[in-house]
This record gives C-alpha cells, sequence and structure tokens, in this order.
C-alpha cells in the first residue's frame, strides 16, 4: 500500500504486516486509538490486529 490506509482497505489481519510504521500509526491515529508508549513495530501492529479485529467483529 501506498499512503493512508483505511481499516476497509485491509481485507485480513495479515495484511496488516505489509504496512510500515508511519501507515501503522496513521491508521492507529484515524481511528483513534491510543499507541503512546509503543516502541517497536510489533506493538503497534498489535495495537492495529485488536482494531482490525474489533472492525471485522462489528461488520459480522
Amino acid at each position: 500500500w501506498t499512503g493512508i490506509v483505511k481499516l476497509t482497505d485491509i481485507n485480513t489481519r495479515s495484511d496488516l504486516e505489509y504496512l510500515n510504521v508511519k501507515q501503522l500509526k496513521d491508521l492507529l491515529r484515524t481511528n483513534r486509538v491510543d499507541f503512546r508508549g509503543c516502541v517497536e513495530r510489533s506493538e503497534l501492529l498489535d495495537r492495529a490486529s485488536r482494531l482490525w479485529d474489533a472492525h471485522k467483529q462489528s461488520r459480522e
């Protein structure tokens, strides 16, 4: 992906692996997820994964 990624652009949880740190932060910021204190990419990925899971569950 290039540019800002939206939750609706992501089809599977594993797609999050392809996002860079800036894209992960933008995704979290856009969806009002607090990521202060996250230092490692893996921490951002964990928060983004939880966000995606909640989004997927709400669509079902």
